[in-house]
């Protein structure tokens, strides 16, 4: 049983879809129960337990390559599928004299892998963030246009930005951005006819992003 998208406001068509996997021997078909029983029973120590133990047991199973940039994602998961989702470098790549010539910093890579992953068909949401430098305005543009030729049409909500001095520190994301979005510059980009994006940009990268985005 398979979905072009997968039917998420639908419990009773998810709980067959998990039910099947199972059967079929696909790890995505017990995320889907364990899911789908926290909604039943939020905060159930023992479910949580094991959503986590799934989660980490079947990294590679369940994202494919974007399994190998999971340091630098938060997701938030629903029903087996990711729906928001963060990605943030706190390394911009620049040259730093003690440690010699640096690696390609992996958020463009990182984007397009995660945009790949078949759970993240239903994605709603997306940040990507880079810390302030001469190089972010490019990286954040190259990520863009991943997200322009790779996103799935259920994305609602794009955020692209640089990150202040204080938030150089890799921290865990709640969902308050999502349904809260801060004060910033911000642009709705009809990209096709079936598909309108919410846009917010930190300082400086507005026409970036418009051009990447327009049709």
């Amino acid at each position: 049983m398979t979905f072009a998208r997968p039917p998420l406001a639908d419990a009773p068509a998810m709980a067959v879809y998990g039910d099947a996997l199972v059967a079929a021997g696909d790890p995505l078909g017990t995320l889907v129960q364990l899911q789908l029983a926290l909604e039943a029973r939020p905060g159930d120590a023992g479910l949580v337990a094991a959503e986590a133990h799934h989660l980490a047991a079947h990294s590679r199973d369940l994202l494919g390559p974007a399994a190998l940039h999971t340091s630098l994602c938060w997701l938030r998961w629903r029903r087996g599928f990711v729906v928001e989702a963060t990605i943030r470098s706190v390394w911009d790549g620049e040259l730093d004299p003690s440690v010699g010539t640096p690696r390609r910093p992996r958020l463009v890579k990182a984007t397009r892998a995660l945009l790949q992953a078949p759970v993240c068909v239903g994605l709603e949401a997306l940040r990507l963030e880079l810390p302030s430098s001469t190089r972010a305005a490019a990286l954040l543009t190259a990520a863009a246009w991943e997200v322009r030729h790779g996103a799935p049409r259920s994305l609602r909500r794009l955020h692209v930005g640089t990150l202040g001095r204080d938030e150089d520190e890799w921290g865990v994301p709640t969902g308050a951005w999502f349904d809260d979005p801060p004060p910033l510059p911000s642009f709705r980009a009809e990209v096709a006819t079936d598909w309108v994006l919410e846009v917010s940009v930190s300082a400086g990268l507005s026409q970036a992003l418009l051009r990447v985005f327009a049709r």
